[in-house]
């Protein structure tokens, strides 16, 4: 079983690889945390999952992030996924309204 830390950088990993994200937009996104180091650092994965799904849903085509990342078998039943997904259904709505 990956660490909370090895398993949030293996989400982000797949994410930059599939080009829905840079590392740059990472560090930014994460800027209050102090970037991705800082992030880890301070154990804030919680914020920094819903911090990814708020940027992914800014960026790029929300369905087709969906669909490519749950093709890469990388949602786990991890709690602080949860966070990522409200992010993501949020800023969903949002856009359609």
């Amino acid at each position: 079983m990956l660490s909370k830390s090895d398993e949030f950088k293996s989400f982000l990993g797949l994410l930059i690889d599939r080009g829905f994200i840079n590392d740059e937009q990472v560090d930014v996104c994460l800027g209050e945390f102090g970037g991705l180091v800082g992030a880890l650092d301070g154990e804030y994965y919680i914020f920094s999952y819903e911090e990814v799904g708020r940027l992914l849903v800014r960026n790029k085509n929300i369905e087709d992030a969906m669909e490519s990342l749950s093709q890469a078998g990388c949602f786990t039943n991890s709690a602080e996924q949860y966070y990522f997904f409200w992010a993501v259904c949020s800023g969903q709505q949002n856009r359609t309204h």
